[in-house]
């Protein structure tokens, strides 16, 4: 990381990051990985800027629980989101990879997929 911006400039830069290219961001170098992963304020203003309303209730709820915000998103915005589409038959049926949405997927539990396959099976 260039020395010429303080933490603070960076953090703001990287608020207006989406997720996928904050992931990207991290893997640039080490410092943008430890500051992008360790600041509760970056992962907040993520967690507020959230829409779906059900998501931002239970992203809310979580942190209640003692969950750090990026955690909170991570868990919510990434594996849940994508069971909910995929349940509501947004990204389902699908006849080959090129007619996934973009982002359509994240890291799932073993769980979820089960859910997923057991729905799928059902159609």
């Amino acid at each position: 990381m260039t020395q010429t911006l303080p933490e603070e400039i960076w953090l703001k830069i990287f608020t207006h990051l989406n997720p996928v290219d904050l992931s990207r961001a991290a893997l640039a170098c080490q410092q943008w990985s430890q500051l992008i992963s360790q600041s509760e304020s970056l992962w907040k203003s993520k967690c507020l800027s959230v829409t779906d309303t059900q998501i931002k209730q239970q992203i809310l709820s979580d942190k209640k629980a003692q969950k750090c915000w990026k955690e909170a998103y991570q868990d919510n915005y990434g594996h849940r989101f994508t069971k909910r589409q995929w349940l509501e038959g947004k990204i389902s049926n699908i006849i080959s990879l090129d007619e996934l949405p973009a982002k359509a997927f994240c890291p799932m539990d073993a769980h979820t997929w089960g859910e997923i396959f057991e729905r799928e099976l059902k159609r």
